[in-house]
């Protein structure tokens, strides 16, 4: 059996074992167990070898462990949902996916009837029963200095709550005569609009789920400003063209 007697470069061996086994301690799993040497007493070979036997495979261990970890790890999140959705699922290297929120739905609804004409020479009637539909409608056309007035809009303001995500609009008529359209504004800034064709002897629906062409940010419900629809009306048709209603449909968060 080989014995080293302890001598100064005993001193480094030990150092140099215990810092290996600190540092890979530090990194992942402990290392042991290692012999313990005592001040004074001889070091055998066999034992300070098997010392350093156990640090190498240890350390060689937490490596693998530290590059199945590196290959697998997750990244910082990178990506974002849009208002209205939420992350349904991170990817490893940060990227999101995204779904509805699925948040409250609801919906504000005007009637025709609640509006009043665009341009104040026109007249309007309100048919309420024994007519077409319930709503107002253009009387008559309207003659003016340099024309005629033949077809405007009634104007009926529409409450919406603040912070809500507009997502849907629609808009109901009797269009007999010819057909008509529904605008939705925010002030005086264009949001949508939808239109129904002339034909019908029974009231009719359009509806859009479309705002992309919208500006950015007025999809989503600003108490601040004042939201209008603009209901198309005719003097010739008359009774004929009735706007009864529009939807707005939105989800709050």
């Amino acid at each position: 059996m080989i014995e080293i007697r302890k001598a100064p470069n005993v001193n480094s061996i030990l150092s140099a074992i215990a810092l290996a086994a600190a540092v890979s301690a530090a990194q992942a799993a402990p290392v042991g167990p290692l012999t313990t040497f005592s001040a004074g007493t001889p070091a055998k070979a066999s034992e300070v070898n098997g010392n350093f036997t156990t640090i190498v495979n240890t350390v060689n261990a937490n490596d693998a462990r530290l590059t199945t970890v590196e290959t697998n790890k997750q990244n910082l999140v990178t990506g974002t949902c849009p208002a209205g959705s939420a992350i349904r699922a991170v990817a490893a290297n940060g990227t999101v996916t995204c779904q509805s929120t699925g948040g409250n739905v609801g919906f504000a609804s005007v009637s025709s009837a609640a509006g009043v004409p665009l341009n104040t020479s026109v007249q309007t009637s309100l048919c309420v029963i024994f007519c077409n539909a319930f709503g107002r409608f253009q009387s008559s056309t309207v003659s003016i200095t340099g024309g005629t007035i033949a077809s405007s809009f009634l104007v009926v303001p529409i409450q919406l709550p603040h912070g809500a995500t507009i997502t849907a609009f629609s808009y109901s008529c009797f269009c007999n005569g010819t057909g008509s359209s529904a605008l939705f504004f925010r002030d005086d800034t264009f949001i949508v609009s939808v239109a129904v064709p002339a034909g019908s002897t029974t009231i009719q629906s359009a509806a859009t789920t479309d705002f992309s062409a919208a500006p950015a940010g007025t999809t989503v419900v600003d108490g601040h400003f004042g939201y209008v629809v603009l209901m198309a009306i005719d003097g010739t048709a008359q009774g004929n063209l009735i706007p009864v209603r529009a939807t707005v449909t939105y989800t709050m968060p």
